[in-house]
């Protein structure tokens, strides 16, 4: 936290009208309160963490009297590294990349369990869809053997949970990596036969495609569903919105990993509390620069279902009438 200071020259001269009588004193003009201020990582710039943090810390400050520097970053990753160094206060972190960090697993194996980490509140959910152009006999993920699927930058998290569940299920599918905008053209040029995402709604790329040739919003069944979850236990069931697209005309069940407002034990309580308060207040102002996060509402706490929610936030639900489960309640 950077807070400012008072010069040892002012505090000397406030002393000495102190000294001198009482009504010196009075005459004195009243030192202004300094604001906290806090550093909040975000994301790199086109991405739904570096649109969230602005209007985030806009929100912040006019309801809750608390200034946050922004801090572009590459995104979740960094942002834990950077929570764990004690070189942010704040981070805007995907659950998939904290369940690693909580656990000490892939990325974060070499740091041990970041068992510091604290949960603030929800920001908005990426559901996992598959798109693919009518007339390619695409009805289910089944359908994908011997296929070639668009799947995101290469190790991103579309790309990594793509092919964990193929493995799972048995599907040998060809996956290709590459920009979203760019795969949304090759598949609209027939070099690919589906799209694989994991992001935000509405999916740009998702949506330039359906405004273009049609297609069909394919989600996840049962068995896959439970492959999923059983490969990636921070997935939570979820849908996607009727009319979410064009041409979609009911909704669509799938899964979704949460993105979360994230913090350290080192934040006090009083701050913790305001953040989370100020995030689930009123979605509407979020809303207007990311639309995903219209929907979010207190309840959504529940995506997390492995951190533990730092006690600030844990009064705000207790107040808000969202139960904690004891096993994620602060001790």
């Amino acid at each position: 936290m950077k807070q400012a200071g008072v010069s040892r020259r002012m505090l000397i001269g406030i002393a000495g009208a102190a000294a001198i009588g009482g009504t010196a004193m009075m005459a004195w003009p009243a030192l202004a309160q300094t604001r906290p201020r806090y550093l909040l990582a975000t994301g790199a710039a086109g991405g739904s963490f570096h649109e969230y943090g602005p209007v985030f810390a806009e929100i912040v400050g006019r309801r809750a009297s608390i200034d946050l520097d922004i801090h572009a970053t590459a995104g979740s990753n960094d942002n834990i590294r950077a929570l764990a160094a004690a070189e942010a206060d704040l981070g805007l972190v995907s659950l998939g990349p904290a369940y690693g960090a909580w656990n000490g697993l892939g990325r974060f194996a070499a740091d041990g369990p970041q068992r510091g980490l604290r949960a603030l509140f929800p920001m908005y959910e990426a559901p996992l869809a598959l798109l693919a152009l009518p007339g390619k006999g695409i009805g289910n993920l089944s359908d994908l053997r011997g296929r070639k699927v668009g799947v995101g930058p290469a190790g991103g998290p579309a790309d990594i949970v793509f092919k964990g569940l193929a493995k799972a299920l048995g599907i040998e599918a060809r996956a290709v990596t590459g920009a979203p905008g760019d795969l949304a053209r090759k598949l609209e040029a027939g070099h690919l036969d589906a799209l694989w995402s994991g992001s935000p709604l509405p999916v740009a790329a998702f949506a330039d495609v359906l405004e273009k040739t049609g297609g069909v919003i394919l989600g996840l069944g049962g068995d896959e569903l439970a492959a999923l979850r059983a490969a990636f236990p921070f997935f939570t069931p979820a849908a996607i919105p009727a009319a979410t697209y064009r041409g979609q005309s009911a909704a669509v069940a799938t899964a979704s990993v949460w993105n979360f407002g994230l913090c350290t034990d080192r934040l006090p309580d009083d701050v913790a509390y305001a953040l989370t308060r100020a995030a689930l207040g009123d979605a509407k102002e979020l809303a207007a620069f990311v639309p995903a996060a219209a929907r979010t509402k207190a309840a959504d706490a529940a995506a997390n279902t492995f951190l533990t929610f730092h006690p600030g936030a844990a009064r705000y639900y207790r107040e808000a009438g969202v139960a904690i489960p004891a096993a994620l309640a602060p001790g």
